[in-house]
């Protein structure tokens, strides 16, 4: 290959034939594999002209990671190099994408206070009625799996 212009590049093609390319109409170059399998031609993960290719998961043990759960949709905006690091993110720490949230003991602490201290007088959350049944709900699934439990302190906030 030589340098006509920053841009533009002689190329030699098959059978001896050679032409001027301008740097935008040239494409990744990958060597051409003598054997197919199967009548299968190679496509490999860095291009991108055929755009984005699905994969087919045949190892059903892999069906619970969470990169099988990501709908590919919302992945479209990465590039295939940032998308497999994404997903291969996600199986790595696939114990921190569970879909029940866990719990962490490293912060829990207790807060101690005086016999002569009384709270400050706050008005309640107000919760929209449209929302309220779902509000209850998450309550009571976070009370269901211990996050929270219902207070036991005497006082009584008027």
């Amino acid at each position: 290959m030589s340098v006509k212009s920053p841009y533009t590049y002689l190329v030699e093609l098959e059978q001896g034939q050679r032409r001027w390319l301008h740097a935008n109409q040239l494409r990744p170059y990958h060597a051409r594999v003598n054997a197919l399998i199967g009548n299968c031609a190679i496509v490999y993960e860095s291009d991108e002209e055929f755009g984005t290719l699905p994969v087919i998961n045949t190892d059903q043990s892999d069906t619970d990671m969470p990169s099988n759960k990501i709908d590919p949709a919302k992945s479209e905006h990465l590039r295939m190099d940032q998308k497999h690091a994404f997903l291969e993110l996600l199986d790595e720490y696939a114990n921190v994408f569970a879909e029940k949230p866990g719990l962490c003991y490293e912060g829990v602490h207790e807060i101690h206070v005086t016999s002569d201290f009384k709270p400050q007088r706050l008005k309640a959350y107000k919760v929209p009625e449209l929302i309220k049944p779902e509000v209850a709900r998450q309550l009571q699934e976070l009370l269901d799996m211990g996050f929270i439990c219902k207070s036991t302190i005497p006082w009584q906030v008027q």
